[in-house]
């Protein structure tokens, strides 16, 4: 595995979709995102970045406080 998108990728075809991935504080209690949920928020956030011109591999700076998007973020 060279990078984490590719890892995340494997982690999709290996495991259910209703597998837990992480689970975060929130207001409410902790909560959990599972595989599947966190696939598609990913694949709309990379859809969002193409639509506005970006190319893979260009770099794009966020500035946020901490919180669990930065892990989809990162693939």
């Amino acid at each position: 595995i060279k990078s984490i998108p590719e890892a995340f990728l494997k982690r999709v075809k290996a495991s259910g979709q209703d597998e837990v991935l992480y689970s975060y504080r929130a207001k409410s209690g902790w909560q959990a995102r599972k595989v599947g949920e966190v696939f598609e928020r990913v694949a709309k956030l990379r859809a969002h970045l193409l639509a506005l011109g970006l190319k893979q591999g260009q770099r794009v700076g966020i500035l946020s406080n901490t919180r669990p998007e930065w892990l989809e973020a990162d693939i």
